[in-house]
């Protein structure tokens, strides 16, 4: 299923660190291999494209999720947080990456459809 897909967590996990980094948010991350690197090692090489096409749009639906949910919370939520800065930010990755990776995914599928 979807919650099992390689893919999947490498696209909610990695995206969620490149936020919360560029909101200065995980102080003093100590890891001497990159975190998107923990994923694909053992990883067969035929299959590094596929995994980078699903983390990428997996990532994509990371940032358009949040940031509604960030415009929600601005709205309704009592908590003394900027939630409209977060839907900003988020929506801005979204909007920044979409035609990227949406184009990338559609090259892939036709690349698999002529195999």
């Amino acid at each position: 299923g979807v919650g099992n897909s390689a893919g999947v967590t490498l696209g909610l996990e990695f995206v969620g660190m490149v936020v919360a980094t560029s909101v200065a948010v995980v102080p003093g991350l100590d890891c001497p291999v990159a975190p998107e690197e923990v994923y694909v090692i053992g990883v067969p090489e035929n299959d590094l494209k596929t995994l980078y096409v699903e983390a990428n749009i997996y990532a994509l639906a990371s940032h358009l999720f949040w940031s509604l949910w960030g415009l929600i919370q601005a709205k309704m939520s009592p908590i003394d947080f900027d939630y409209l800065d977060y839907f900003f930010l988020r929506y801005k990755e979204y909007k920044r990456k979409k035609e990227k990776h949406i184009s990338m995914a559609l090259s892939y599928l036709s690349e698999c459809r002529n195999e």
